[in-house]
């Protein structure tokens, strides 16, 4: 979820309307629904008003982003430890979107009978 969707599930939580939000904060009800529609993103003084009076922290709203740094965590160091990973990734690189289908279901049938499902 982004972050300009967490913001409007927290301001729907606290019961409270764009407007509501945009007089508490100092903004007005079009800067909250660019925000919320990740137009535009507030500056730092801004979301921490918002993070105080929605009552959510930044784990809250960057969770996903956070998650997707680990992923690419995993990923790097799957391909520090055996290099061919990188060579299967240019190969695929150059391959046809039809090419990189056919090369994934052939990957899910390979792990399918190795764990024997």
């Amino acid at each position: 979820m982004s972050i300009g969707k967490r913001l409007k599930e927290a301001r729907i939580r606290r019961k409270m309307t764009q407007e509501d939000l945009a007089a508490a904060v100092g903004v007005t009800k079009g800067a909250i629904g660019n925000y919320e529609t990740e137009v535009s993103s507030p500056k730092e003084a801004i979301l921490i008003k918002l993070m105080e009076i929605l009552q959510i922290d930044a784990n809250y709203l960057y969770q996903d982003y956070i998650q997707q740094e680990d992923e690419d965590s995993r990923r790097l160091e799957a391909l520090h430890q055996d290099p061919r990973l990188g060579l299967l990734f240019d190969r695929t690189r150059k391959m046809s979107h039809e090419d990189v289908e056919f090369m994934l279901q052939m990957a899910d049938r390979i792990l399918k009978e190795r764990d024997g499902e």
